[in-house]
């Protein structure tokens, strides 16, 4: 395995010091997992980037356009953050003097000629400048290794930027993923057909969330094409195999929900494949977007629901803190053509932020 993880200007002054911010601070314990995931795992080796500066600092376009002085090198601002300090030992570090890194793209161009990389994992700070910067050169120059960014290991200037860099970086085949203890989110991908087909061919999965069940690799294939491309829809895959199990996704009042969703609110979906029913795989994929949802995004509430009947569904929304809201009756489900009664359900962020303490 030779998974790298590049850990991106994860330094005292952006996250506590002259440009530090709530959101950076926010995502240091994801940063920590991520990486003593990475270690345990043993999935291959940790690059870590410091921005360094000079006393010629002023004198740049960069201190012209930002004239703050900041990670100056040897000052305490310069250094990694101790969470993540005590891990940079194990790993190789570049000290860059702008956003992106030359040296850092060069060094790992010429590992992958002599062992090639099986996949490149972005997290740090800002990814609407160092973040977003380091990818578009790895992707450059790396042109088919598959590289990805985990939002929940980011954060960005402000969080529109974080949002908009995120989204400019998916048309460069840069995914947005989420990891959590178990699963991987990420984006579907059209070979993933066959294991969509596997999962979502079956009748107790499809009709109890209010979608037919597939009826041929062909359907499953034509559903990832013109439903689950669409943005912040992603598989719910194993770590342990990389195999898609199911799948959730974000819903807002411009595309399709069912929810009678408010402005800066969304609703959350999701399935999961019947093998892997009563595992809490479903808690915890939902876990994950909320964090996106409520730190990423920063949305106001999260909505959800479920049929009459589906209680596998209700009882992940308990656990993950939704309170029941309203109930309709009659409702139209218009992918069966059907009448149900829907029950929805709400989780606010300040009630979440509550749980998370």
């Amino acid at each position: 395995m030779n998974e790298l993880l590049v850990v991106i200007d994860m330094q005292n002054d952006f996250v506590t010091g002259v440009l530090g911010s709530e959101a950076a601070c926010a995502i240091m314990p994801y940063v920590e997992q991520k990486i003593q995931w990475h270690r345990e795992e043993k999935r291959g080796p940790m690059v870590f980037t410091l921005d360094t500066h000079g006393a010629d600092f002023p004198g740049t376009l960069e201190g012209q356009r930002l004239p703050v002085a900041h990670c100056e090198k040897g000052s305490e601002g310069w250094r990694l953050c101790p969470e993540v300090a005590e891990w940079a030992g194990e790993g190789f570090v570049f000290e860059k003097s702008t956003f992106g890194s030359a040296s850092l793209v060069a060094a790992l161009a010429a590992e992958h000629a002599k062992h090639p990389i099986s996949s490149i994992t972005l997290i740090g700070l800002c990814t609407d400048i160092c973040v977003i910067s380091n990818a578009m050169l790895l992707r450059a120059y790396l042109p088919n290794v598959p590289i990805c960014v985990d939002a929940l290991c980011c954060a960005g200037s402000s969080r529109e930027s974080h949002e908009a860099a995120l989204a400019a970086m998916r048309p460069c085949l840069i995914d947005t993923v989420f990891e959590t203890e178990r699963l991987l989110l990420r984006p579907w991908h059209a070979p993933d057909a066959a294991a969509l087909y596997k999962y979502a061919s079956n009748p107790n999965v499809g009709p109890i969330a209010g979608w037919p069940e597939h009826q041929s690799l062909e359907n499953s294939q034509s559903v990832i094409q013109t439903v689950l491309s669409a943005p912040e829809n992603y598989a719910i895959t194993l770590k342990e195999t990389g195999e898609p199990i199911g799948s959730i996704g974000l819903m807002t009042r411009e595309g399709v929900h069912t929810a009678a969703i408010g402005d800066n609110e969304t609703e959350v979906g999701y399935w999961i494949g019947e093998p892997y029913w009563g595992q809490g795989l479903a808690t915890e994929a939902v876990g994950a977007l909320l964090r996106h949802s409520f730190l990423g995004k920063g949305f106001a509430a999260v909505w959800s629901g479920y049929y009459d009947g589906n209680d596998r569904s209700r009882r992940v929304q308990e656990k993950c803190g939704f309170e029941p809201h309203h109930t309709e009756h009659n409702k139209d489900c218009p992918l069966l053509g059907e009448r149900r009664t829907e029950h929805f359900t709400m989780l606010k962020r300040e009630e979440w932020l509550l749980g998370q303490r």
